[in-house]
């Protein structure tokens, strides 16, 4: 959805994503300049953190929603953007932790 989305004209803030593997094909798929694989393993020091404010800037956090929400950084800077459109949708199959 988020690809499609950004093919159509909107501007892609950051995602969510539970499954590390599944926020590792995120991140490729909307990195935004220089070498994609040393961008993700920089990536992964935020991620081993828990750093979701870091993690939401460089485009994916890899973490729960409701891990998310919680954290009081992320959440005024995501309330300070301007978003017009917040997107979820099912989980992938080939990526489900249901």
């Amino acid at each position: 959805m988020s690809l499609g989305l950004q093919w159509a004209g909107f501007e892609h803030l950051t995602g969510i994503e539970k499954s590390e593997m599944a926020a590792e094909t995120y991140f490729h798929n909307f990195h935004r300049s220089g070498d994609p694989d040393k961008a993700w393993a920089d990536h992964l020091g935020f991620v081993q953190n828990k750093d979701y404010l870091n993690q939401a800037k460089r485009g994916v956090v890899a973490a729960g929603v409701e891990e998310v929400l919680k954290d009081d950084a992320t959440m005024q800077w995501l309330k300070a953007q301007e978003v017009d459109v917040l997107v979820g949708g099912p989980p992938c199959q080939g990526f489900s932790m249901a």
